[in-house]
């Protein structure tokens, strides 16, 4: 049984083509709008989460809507705790939908699953051909300190991205059930202990100018980028620590985000 339940609604429009504003906004329970920022066309929205963190058996709905010519920027303003209870599991819920010529970027936070946790996300994003999205996720495996590294139960993530048209461009499944294998005691990982993962979808003549940017980041991790289906966008994943996964973040932030919300209508 559901311990808690929040919703986030928000649809972004551009009446003028000068600047973003919310349509409609609404949210209630686990997250709430802190502020707003506006940037000459873009908004940024703040999100921020009340209470210590989702507990099992909780559910959290997150919906995003950008009407055309709309620039829309989600930033949490905290990591996501999951805490473990009763062996539940908490569901969240994220969906995307990206009119003609807008921009969208998730400017994601650490998930960090407690011990005994359990989680299961899904994000459904659909996209218009002339449409630019910039989706993030970053996992931290519990309290390294308190000897919680890989101490969660299970962390599921389904993520799908259509193109208007209902064509599947990219389906991404991760499944960790810790319940059954014990990856801590297996050394899979060696020092890595931080995930992250960025899609980004443009047109094609800009990912063909990020390319040369991507080859010219030189670390010493497991990091790695490749083109997606149908050459709709770029896929950049890395595990390693902290601090690196960080950087590499920081740098496609630099570098993307340009590409991202810099065209013109």
């Amino acid at each position: 049984m559901a311990q808690f339940r929040g919703r986030v609604k928000l649809v972004a429009q551009n009446l003028d083509g000068s600047k973003t504003s919310l349509m409609l906004a609404n949210s209630i329970g686990s997250q709430r709008i802190l502020r707003t920022l506006k940037d000459r066309e873009l908004l940024t929205v703040y999100l921020v989460g009340q209470g210590a963190g989702l507990l099992g058996g909780d559910r959290q709905h997150l919906s995003f809507d950008l009407m055309s010519h709309s620039k829309l920027c989600i930033a949490p303003v905290a990591a996501s705790l999951v805490l473990g209870s009763r062996n539940e599991t908490a569901i969240e819920t994220i969906i995307i939908r990206l009119d003609k010529d807008t921009s969208f970027h998730w400017k994601a936070q650490p998930i960090i699953p407690f011990a005994d946790s359990c989680i299961k996300r899904q994000i459904r994003i659909y996209l218009h051909a002339s449409s630019r999205l910039l989706w993030e996720e970053f996992f931290m495996p519990g309290r390294v300190s308190l000897g919680e590294l890989f101490a969660m139960k299970k962390f599921r993530s389904r993520l799908v991205i259509h193109d208007l048209g209902k064509r599947v461009v990219l389906r991404e499944n991760i499944d960790l059930p810790f319940d059954l294998v014990p990856i801590n005691t297996l050394g899979l990982f060696g020092e890595a202990t931080t995930m992250w993962n960025a899609w980004f979808y443009a047109p094609e003549d800009i990912l063909e100018k990020i390319e040369p940017i991507l080859k010219s980041y030189n670390a010493n991790s497991w990091w790695g980028w490749s083109y997606l289906p149908y050459r709709r966008g770029i896929g950049i994943k890395i595990l390693g620590t902290p601090p690196q996964a960080v950087a590499l973040r920081d740098y496609i932030r630099s570098h993307l985000e340009s590409y991202l919300h810099s065209f013109k209508y």
